[in-house]
């Protein structure tokens, strides 16, 4: 039987949480050559925003991406290289969370550029 994770693991999906534990809101992400994505726009609204798709069509791949955009990893893929969109020579992650701007750009060439 699968577990579930206790109700104050649970956030909403565009939330991002600070070190100091306040939380802020991913306002938008752009995806250029991530995954089957040549390019991508996300704007979440406030409050909880539901993926609802076909299968294949991309949510595991945003998901990743902003994972990637806050963290600076994949839960996917051992190494960053395996999410470039096939044929790209990298990919491009920008966003906004907050006052913050998120970047991230791997060289297939060069590697991890922040």
């Amino acid at each position: 039987m699968r577990q579930r994770a206790p109700a104050d693991f649970l956030f909403p999906l565009n939330y991002c949480t600070l070190k100091t534990g306040s939380f802020l809101m991913l306002d938008s992400l752009v995806l250029h050559d991530f995954r089957c994505f040549l390019r991508a726009e996300f704007r979440p609204a406030p409050g909880l925003n539901l993926l609802s798709a076909p299968n294949a069509s991309g949510k595991s791949s945003l998901l990743e991406g902003i994972c990637v955009a806050l963290r600076l990893q994949s839960p996917r893929a051992g190494v960053l290289g395996e999410a470039v969109r096939r044929g790209a020579g990298g990919f491009s992650l920008v966003g906004r969370c907050g006052d913050r701007e998120l970047a991230c750009h791997y060289s297939v060439e060069e590697g991890r550029q922040l």
